[in-house]
């Protein structure tokens, strides 16, 4: 995570947002490129809203809205010091729509995942 976020919205994310009703944005989380064995992405930004999740990767935006979230998977660390590790979530959405959203932790808990997970069973989603 870098360790100034823009809180600006770029406009494709914002009219995806607005377009699929997901309410008041709350919250932002940008993630380097990753590349380890079992976890490969490029750099992404997560944009957190009341009614669900946008991700932004490159040019592309995908959206899951909370209703449609139906699950999560982990995303195992297979490198030497990371084997075993949980080191982010695949999230799916019922219409095929998945991405994945790296663990962060502050004083041992990701509050940004941690609401994804409280929508996930909100919804009798599958957390596995």
């Amino acid at each position: 995570m870098s360790a100034t976020v823009d809180r600006t919205l770029p406009a494709s994310v914002a009219e995806t947002a607005a377009r699929r009703g997901l309410g008041a944005f709350l919250d932002v989380r940008e993630e380097a490129a990753v590349r380890s064995p079992g976890v490969s992405a490029g750099p992404r930004v997560n944009y957190l809203y009341e009614g669900g999740i946008v991700q932004r990767r490159r040019s592309a935006v995908s959206v899951i809205a909370w209703p449609d979230l139906i699950g999560m998977s982990p995303l195992y660390g297979r490198s030497h010091g990371h084997e075993g590790e949980v080191l982010a979530y695949r999230l799916d959405g019922r219409d095929g729509t998945s991405f994945a959203v790296a663990v962060i932790l502050a004083d041992n808990r990701d509050p940004f995942l941690d609401q994804a997970i409280e929508h996930v069973r909100g919804n009798g989603g599958v957390i596995g």
